[in-house]
C-alpha cells in the first residue's frame, strides 16, 4: 500500500476529545453505532454519531484508558460532535471535554513502520491494538498508520522526528485512509450518507446486536432488508476533485465523492459514495468542471455477496 519511507506528521487540527464520568460508556452506547462496551484497555473501535434518519453527522475513533474514553475524527469536528452529544447527558454522570487545548496527536504513516531505523519509536503495537508508551497512546491503525496521542508536555519529545519533506504525497495520512477504503465524514459531508453507504459496516463500525442508537432503525432497516444499494468505491483521476463533486455514469449522477487525496505521483485518489448496478464494468466520470474518467480501483476489503 505504501512504498515511502516513514514519516511522523502533526496530526493538531484533527478532533479529540474525551467522555469523562462513570455514565461514560452508558451515554455513548445509547448515541453511536458501535457497542463501545466492547471497548478494552487493548483495542479500539471505530463507530458513527448518526441522525434520526440514519444519516452519519460524525465518524470517529474510540479508546480506552482507564475510566475515560477518547475521540478522535477529522479536522473540523469538534463543535458538531459536542454541540449534537451534550443536550443529550441530561442526568447522566458524563462530561465530554475538548483536549486540543491540552493534548497533541502526530501520525506515523509509511511502509516498514516495525522497521528497526525507527529506534526512536520501538515496539509499535499490532494492528488493531492500541499501548501506553512513556504516556503516549499509540493506535496501530493498520500496517502502515499509527495514531499517537499524549498530554503536550509528553509528545514534544517527538517534535524532533517531524517529517520536513516535500516530496509527495502532500497528505500521506489521508492518502492512507483512502487507500483503506476508511470514509471519514468532514463538515462538508456530514448528513450526506447512511453509514453502510460509507462501508462502515465492512470496517467494524457498526453492532448489530447493542442496543438501540439514535438512527438505529433506519441502519438496522438497510441491513436486514438486503444489500445497500450504495456503497464506497476508491478511484483513481488525473486532477483533484472537491468533496460533494458528483460521480456520473453514462450521463447521470450516482454518486457523490466523500474523499480526494493527492499521491505519490502527483495524481489523485478518492472516495465515493456510488449506486451499485449489475454492470461488471461500469464507466465513472467526475462532473466538474468538465467530465473526466474515473478508474476503479481495489478496496483491501469485499463486499457481500
Amino acid at each position: 500500500m505504501f512504498d515511502t519511507a516513514p514519516r511522523l506528521i502533526d496530526l493538531h487540527s484533527r478532533t479529540h476529545c474525551v467522555a469523562q464520568g462513570e455514565d461514560n460508556l452508558s451515554f455513548l452506547q445509547g448515541q453511536l453505532t458501535q457497542d463501545v462496551h466492547q471497548l478494552t484497555p487493548q483495542n479500539f473501535l471505530w463507530a458513527a454519531l448518526c441522525s434520526s434518519k440514519g444519516r452519519v453527522l460524525a465518524t470517529l475513533l474510540l479508546w480506552r484508558q482507564g475510566a475515560e474514553i477518547y475521540i478522535d475524527a477529522p479536522h473540523g469536528m469538534s463543535e458538531r460532535l459536542l454541540s449534537r452529544l451534550r443536550p443529550y447527558i441530561l442526568r447522566s454522570r458524563v462530561t465530554l471535554l475538548d483536549l486540543r487545548p491540552t493534548h497533541t496527536t502526530f501520525g506515523l504513516v509509511g511502509a516498514n513502520l516495525d522497521s528497526q531505523s525507527l529506534h526512536w519509536l520501538p515496539d509499535l503495537p499490532a494492528v488493531g491494538q492500541h499501548d501506553d508508551w512513556h504516556g503516549i497512546t499509540r493506535l496501530r491503525l493498520s500496517a502502515h498508520r499509527v495514531l499517537l496521542s499524549g498530554p503536550t508536555a509528553q509528545m514534544e519529545f517527538l517534535r524532533p522526528h517531524l517529517s520536513a519533506t516535500t516530496l509527495p504525497p502532500a497528505d500521506p495520512w489521508g492518502l492512507a485512509a483512502v487507500r483503506e477504503g476508511l470514509a471519514e465524514v468532514t463538515p462538508d459531508s456530514a448528513e450526506l450518507f447512511i453509514p453502510q453507504w460509507l462501508n462502515w459496516d465492512l470496517i467494524g463500525g457498526i453492532s448489530f446486536k447493542k442496543g438501540c442508537y439514535t438512527g438505529q432503525e433506519i441502519v438496522a432497516r438497510t441491513h436486514y432488508l438486503g444489500q445497500s444499494k450504495r456503497r464506497t468505491l476508491r478511484f483513481l483521476s488525473q486532477h483533484p476533485h472537491p468533496v460533494g463533486t458528483s460521480v456520473l455514469r453514462a450521463g447521470e449522477k450516482v454518486g457523490e465523492i466523500c474523499a480526494c487525496v493527492a499521491n505519490e505521483q502527483s495524481q489523485h485518489e478518492l472516495l465515493a459514495v456510488v449506486h451499485l448496478d449489475a454492470a461488471a464494468e461500469p464507466t465513472y466520470e467526475a462532473g466538474t468542471p468538465t467530465t473526466e474518467p474515473l478508474l476503479v480501483a481495489p478496496l483491501p476489503y469485499a463486499f457481500p455477496a
